[in-house]
């Protein structure tokens, strides 16, 4: 019977030390989540659009036709 109770004491003291020192694993999800679409920002006012809406002047993205039109218009300006 001592044996019986010291092998149990055994046990369970070996599953406490064990569950110290080995965590569970957590749910994870088995993919990261999709990333959405990439974002630009406006070269005149510095708000980030998606780059299907954006509209583009060489390496240059625009929100708005207003903006790109003033972004020639400081160009011509320059020269």
């Amino acid at each position: 019977m001592r044996i019986l109770i010291l092998l149990f004491a055994v046990i369970i003291l070996i599953l406490a030390i064990r569950s110290l020192f080995i965590k569970p694993a957590k749910n994870k999800p088995s993919k990261p989540p999709a990333l959405g679409e990439k974002m630009v920002s406006c070269a005149v006012c510095g708000i980030h659009v998606p780059e299907s809406n954006a509209l583009r002047l060489k390496e240059h993205f625009f929100c708005s036709e207003e903006h790109l039109q003033e972004w020639k218009e400081s160009l011509k300006n320059e020269s």
